[in-house]
Formats: C-alpha cells, structure tokens, sequence
C-alpha cells in the first residue's frame, strides 16, 4: 500500500491470523494509519501459544515495508517512475525518497564508519559499485506522518517440530505511552 492510501481498501481488522505446515513460512501484513504524527512507533510479536507448546517469538520477522520509486511499466522506462510498496526492511531510514524529484538515496556506510545517501535511481545514478548498504539486525523505530500509512510485513516460520494446532500471542504497537495490541494467531495443519 502507498503512504497516501486512505481509506485503506480493506476492512479494519481485529486480529492478525494465518495458517501453515509445520516447517513453512507465512506471510502476514499489517498496516498503520497514522491521524497525527507518530513518532519511534515499535512493532514487536510476543512467543505465541498453544496446546501443543510454544512458537518463539524470535520466529516472527518483522519489516517495514518502504515505498520507493523504480522504472515505469518497462524496465528500460526512466521518464515514468512508479511509486511501489517493495523493500522490506529493518531500518525504514536505510532509503530515503524525495518525492518531489521522484529519486531514491540509499545509505551507504564506508568502513570508517562514516555514512552518505547516494542516489539509487535513474539514469543520473551516482557510482554504487562501492555502496555498502547496511540494514539493521532488528526492526527499528518508525515515524509516520499524519495522515500517512505505514505497512509492516510479518513473516511466521513454523518450527519444523510443531505439533498441530492453534497458537495465539501477539502484535504490539508502542509509541511514546501508547501502547496496542493486536492478537495474532497461528494455525498449524498436520
């Protein structure tokens, strides 16, 4: 989903759910409509359980999903970029846009240490064959401006030796005091 998109073209949701076999990995969204400013917003899962045990919490990888410009309808067309929902990271600011010039910067950090934005898109792009773009081991902070979605991509992998099931915990959201909670649940077929 764009940053722009409201109202968002699914209905609000109680509760995050998906199912698999033991050993898959599945897929879960979830997305963030921001009223007013939200800043150093969090997003972390809790272990999820069930009958049948636990499913760590260190199985569910979560990302912010980063909207970015790339090539128009055809790889080779750079007169018409288009503004996709694609990058999954774990540092939103890995990727700055400019929305204005249609352009993308990516971090890049020299072993020094040292850190620049070299733009990433286009036809003009600066060299990148030295970039070294560094993502972070662990989701990050968010902000998200009012009147402004945000998307986080979850990934649940199904332990190999988890037994059949209904496994539930959950999503939180945390910002500032603000704290939600959004259940998860995992079903897991024999």
């Amino acid at each position: 989903l764009s940053p722009d998109v409201f109202p968002i073209p699914s209905p609000l949701g109680k509760e995050l759910a998906c199912s698999g076999c033991r050993g898959e990995y599945e897929p879960v969204c979830l997305a963030v409509y921001a009223l007013e400013d939200v800043k150093g917003l969090t997003v972390s899962a809790s272990d999820l359980k069930g009958a049948g045990g636990t499913i760590p919490a260190s199985a569910v990888d979560i990302r912010v999903v980063k909207c970015w410009y790339q090539a128009g309808r055809e790889i080779w067309d750079t007169k018409h970029p288009m503004y996709v929902p694609e990058l999954l990271l774990k540092d939103d600011n890995l990727v700055r846009v400019d929305t204005q010039k249609k352009e993308n910067y990516l971090r890049s950090t020299a072993p020094d240490g040292s850190q620049a934005f070299l733009l990433c898109s286009g036809p003009t792009s600066e060299n990148l064959r030295d970039v070294r773009p560094l993502d972070a081991p662990v989701l990050q902070p968010v902000d998200v401006p009012a009147r402004s979605l945000k998307q986080f991509w979850l990934t649940v992998h199904i332990p190999g030796d988890t037994k059949p099931g209904t496994y539930q915990g959950a999503v939180t959201l945390r910002a500032g005091a603000g704290v939600r909670e959004i259940p998860l649940k995992v079903t897991v077929h024999p």
